[in-house]
């Protein structure tokens, strides 16, 4: 590290994992969700972290200030290697956002809608779709971009514009400020170069503003698609929203050194948008830990599991026709066959999960619903399962991370999912069951399938141990060997 510039010495890192290894080089890293964030997000570059450092870096972050944290897995911190820095940026609401609550709880109050003493006010959610909408594309959750139009004079699009500006608004005043703290860190320290991974995707601004003040290479991780999301939650979905990530998405894309998807389709949709950048884009899974690959234990039920959350596309109806049958053919019982979903898991669309059950076909009671818990008991719980479930999803484009988990257990794999989208190419031809999401019939015969076999004694081995290709290691490698490329190029040149 070189010296302190004068009005930068306060500056002080919310986490330091220890000394680095002596000639460690430090890569910036900015990217809102890290540990110990229980994020999804986070998990990309708390594990990428540890096969840089084997390659001799290590890590500055700028993340999210845990002060505003729902929840948080401090044990995480414990899994990244020693140099790693994290520093917090704090996310504030917008003043406009707390006169809206002001707002709010004075209306409320003025209504008697709130109970005496209540404080709490939810955060807006946007406007209910309309049944135009919802015949048009929308699902009571999100709308598909393809049914979005300009209606400057709809109540319900001027509502969805104004939240969708708010959106920005919001992560743009947060990378504002992670700017600002990196520019005083690239004062006091010669980085490699800069990375950022988002969504949230504004972090990819802090990126490109830093890269070029700098003179780096700047390398850009997509986990998920940005003005290529085919969908958005209903109260953001506005032509507005698409057309700030048209405008962001090109000026980062344009500038970065390497733009890394996180599937093939998503990499393949960039280029097609980007064609000027297409050489700079590659595609880099986030893959298994093979240390998670486990054995089959002794397991009496055939326990059928879902963990993660039931939002926008993923309806578990069918799955539940499908049981409902099964339970009905093989006159089954609850201590014979189960379904467990892990989650944000109570309702879907507004509905309890149980009477989607019952309404489909499926006894409640051979149901059960969970909510989330820490890591280690999912594990437990997701290894005691004979099926892991992937339920279909919004994106095309998208791989839940959930999948390559799935792939270290002693289970069968289930995934309800079109073979032409990015999770169907990825698992067509690992052994895993492929169903189409709506063919109840072909669900039910790929269950039947796994309990028939389960039933006979047959146990099945993690579908990881046949696809070394797909581990974390493997796609680590594709980023950290393009991201070394690109330093070289500029001739490993210091700030």
């Amino acid at each position: 590290m070189s010296s302190d510039a004068g009005g930068d010495r306060g500056i002080v890192p919310w986490f330091d994992a220890g000394p680095a290894p002596e000639g460690a080089r430090p890569l910036l890293l900015v990217s809102y969700h890290f540990p110990p964030s229980e994020a999804a997000g986070a998990l990309r570059w708390q594990k990428l972290a540890a096969f840089a450092a084997e390659r001799g870096y290590r890590l500055d972050v700028l993340a999210l200030d845990p002060a505003g944290l729902a929840r948080s897995d401090p044990a995480r911190l414990g899994d990244l290697p020693s140099g790693t820095r994290i520093f917090a940026i704090p996310d504030p609401p917008l003043l406009r956002e707390r006169a809206e609550e002001m707002a709010s709880a004075a209306v409320a109050g003025l209504r008697g809608l709130r109970p005496s003493g209540g404080t709490e006010i939810p955060a807006p959610e946007g406007p209910a779709p309309s049944e135009a909408s919802a015949e048009a594309g929308g699902d009571g959750h999100s709308l598909g971009r393809d049914v979005l139009g300009w209606h400057p004079l709809d109540p319900a699009w001027l509502r969805r514009a104004y939240f969708a500006a708010s959106a920005y608004a919001r992560e743009g005043a947060w990378a504002r400020r992670a700017t600002k703290l990196g520019r005083a860190l690239c004062r006091r320290t010669s980085y490699a170069t800069v990375l950022t991974c988002g969504p949230p995707h504004m972090v990819h601004e802090v990126g490109r503003r830093l890269a070029r003040s700098r003179r780096l290479p700047f390398v850009m991780d997509m986990r998920d698609p940005w003005s290529l999301q085919p969908r958005l939650p209903e109260h953001l979905a506005s032509p507005l929203w698409y057309a700030l990530a048209r405008r962001h998405e090109g000026r980062a894309v344009a500038e970065a050194t390497v733009v890394a998807c996180n599937t093939v389709p998503a990499a393949e949709a960039l280029r097609e948008a980007h064609p000027e950048a297409a050489g700079r884009i590659l595609a880099v899974m986030n893959g298994f830990d093979e240390v998670s690959i486990r054995d089959c234990g002794p397991r009496d039920r055939f326990l059928i599991t879902f963990a993660g959350t039931l939002y926008l596309d993923r309806d578990p109806t069918a799955l539940f026709r499908a049981a409902g049958r099964l339970v009905q053919e093989l006159r089954l019982e609850p201590a014979e066959l189960g379904l467990e979903f892990i989650g944000h898991v109570e309702r879907f669309g507004g509905v309890p999960l149980e009477r989607i059950a019952d309404e489909a076909g499926l006894d409640p009671a051979f149901l059960t619903t969970r909510a989330f818990m820490t890591r280690d008991r999912l594990t437990r719980h997701l290894a005691g399962s004979a099926v892991l479930v992937n339920l279909p999803q919004d994106s095309d484009l998208s791989i839940p991370s959930k999948v390559f988990e799935y792939l270290c257990f002693p289970a069968w794999l289930l995934a309800m999912e079109s073979p032409d989208t990015a999770t169907g190419r990825l698992l067509r031809d690992s052994g895993a069951d492929l169903v189409d999401p709506g063919d109840v019939e072909a669900i039910e015969a790929a269950v039947k399938k796994r309990y028939l076999a389960f039933r006979s004694g047959e146990r099945p081995a993690p579908l990881a141990r046949g696809l070394p290709q797909l581990s974390r290691r493997a796609q680590a490698e594709k980023l950290l060997d393009a991201l070394e490329a690109a330093i070289n190029r500029s001739g490993g040149r210091r700030a």
